[in-house]
């Protein structure tokens, strides 16, 4: 996997993070980290444990 790839995997799967668990929130049905990094990763094909620890560097 080229280096493109691994970035463009990881800030396309915390915005998607970002984006699901937001869209939760605003519909009144707040997730759990883990679901919502279950979403992102099987957006970007990582594992929910990659997204997770994207998300922690990137706060």
């Amino acid at each position: 996997m080229t280096d493109d790839l691994k970035a463009w995997k990881r800030r396309t799967a915390v915005r998607k993070f970002n984006e699901v668990k937001a869209s939760a929130e605003r519909a009144g049905d707040p997730m759990t980290d883990l679901r919502a990094a279950k979403a992102a990763a099987g957006y970007v094909d990582a594992t929910a444990e990659d997204v997770l620890r994207w998300v922690r560097e990137a706060a």
